[in-house]
């Protein structure tokens, strides 16, 4: 994320009501340090919900808004 060091797994699981998905924790490093930035994305086991990659893809678009801002933003600015 924004090219800083983190750590991002995924998981599928299954609820006790039988829902099936995948869920996508991932947290990085905020930039300077000073803290750390946490991602989670989830989506369903079902033919009606997006793919599983587009949790991956969610999260490599996710960048640093600014040098001095502590908010992130979607792809290019």
């Amino acid at each position: 994320m924004g090219g800083g060091p983190g750590r991002a797994e995924r998981w599928y699981a299954r609820t006790s009501t039988g829902t099936k998905g995948c869920i996508l924790p991932a947290t990085f490093q905020a930039k300077g340090g000073g803290g750390s930035v946490v991602f989670e994305g989830s989506v369903n086991d079902d033919a009606l919900s997006p793919e599983k990659d587009a949790l991956e893809q969610i999260l490599n678009g996710i960048e640093q808004a600014g040098s001095s801002s502590s908010t992130c933003h979607l792809g290019p600015a």
